[in-house]
């Protein structure tokens, strides 16, 4: 999925790179927000849907910090998922991901990226959490 080189919040410019492998304190991630460079970074080969969920979940971030909403990660990660579900049509039909949690499903916090999942499952693709069956 291409995502842009940069985007505006306010009349701060942040700039959008790739990484194979990005790193928040020394733990792998799908990506993350850098405040004090004014970056937004997105592992490279994650599929459209999740790359999607991950950029949405760190500009979310972004304008958090920005604006000084003051918002709880917790509603960070609930305005990027609804946010990704709305955006998600604007994929081609071949690269929709479908970003909701399966039934059975414990959601835990996790440092690093989960497993691909089944391409036919639905899952939360958010760059901070791991679902597992209970």
């Amino acid at each position: 999925m291409k995502l842009p080189n940069k985007v505006s919040i306010g009349s701060e410019e942040i700039q959008v790179t790739r990484d194979k492998s990005p790193k928040v304190d020394d733990k792998e991630c799908f990506g993350y927000w850098s405040e004090a460079d004014g970056l937004i970074c997105i592992q490279e080969g994650l599929p459209p849907g999740r790359t999607l969920n991950t950029f949405i979940h760190e500009l979310v971030e972004a304008i958090n910090d920005t604006t000084e909403l003051g918002l709880k990660h917790r509603q960070i990660q609930a305005l990027g998922l609804l946010l990704s579900q709305a955006m998600l049509p604007m994929l081609d039909e071949r690269q929709h991901t479908q970003l909701l949690v399966p039934k059975n499903t414990h959601v835990v916090y996790s440092g690093g990226p989960t497993q691909s999942p089944d391409p036919h499952e639905n899952y939360i693709a958010d760059p901070c959490i791991r679902s597992r069956e209970t």
